[in-house]
């Protein structure tokens, strides 16, 4: 009986660990996603994704994986919802689950120093960005200022332990199916 009540407590308080925009009903759109790094970077699909690559390849990524590693979709507009615990954090639908983004800013609205690129791990509830405006790390001094939204992920590589599953099941179906037949 105390294991069940201590899971219904846990399940009921998971969402007050996150931020909530507006909806019908309001939408958890989890919390902040994790701020990775910054750069000038100039625009185009290359370019940025040799930067994000580039991080990458710094924190223990291997070639393999980087290999792997590519845009997801187009570069969508960052459409920002303002959440409700807190103006300051705001989030934008993703429209997938990718495992990184970037948001890519104007450089008319960058003050001395700022980058125009930011690299975020989408954590969390990850169909949503969600980033805090007075985060000292990074510098968004104008939210139209984004430019547009940026998804980056890597295509599946199967593991070995994987392949050798399905082998070996494929193995004992054709074993199965010949003693079958022969009877």
């Amino acid at each position: 009986m105390r294991a069940m009540v201590v899971c219904g407590l846990l399940v009921f308080s998971v969402p007050a660990w996150s931020y909530t925009i507006l909806g019908t009903p309001n939408i958890n759109v989890g919390s902040e996603d994790e701020y990775l790094t910054g750069a000038n970077v100039n625009s185009g699909d290359a370019n940025e994704l040799a930067w994000v690559k580039g991080y990458l390849s710094t924190q223990g990524w291997t070639a393999a994986e980087l290999a792997a590693m590519t845009l997801i979709g187009d570069k969508e507009v960052f459409n920002f919802v303002r959440t409700i615990e807190d103006p300051y954090i705001i989030a934008s639908p993703l429209g997938s689950a990718p495992e990184y983004f970037y948001l890519k800013l104007g450089q008319g609205n960058l003050p001395p120093g700022a980058f125009n690129h930011i690299l975020f791990r989408n954590v969390a509830e990850l169909n949503y960005a969600v980033v805090d405006l007075t985060d000292t790390e990074y510098t968004i001094v104008n939210i139209g200022g984004i430019s547009h939204l940026g998804r980056v992920g890597s295509t599946s590589i199967p593991e070995p332990g994987t392949m050798m599953l399905l082998g070996s099941g494929l193995v004992g179906l054709a074993w199965w199916g010949q003693k079958k037949f022969r009877k």
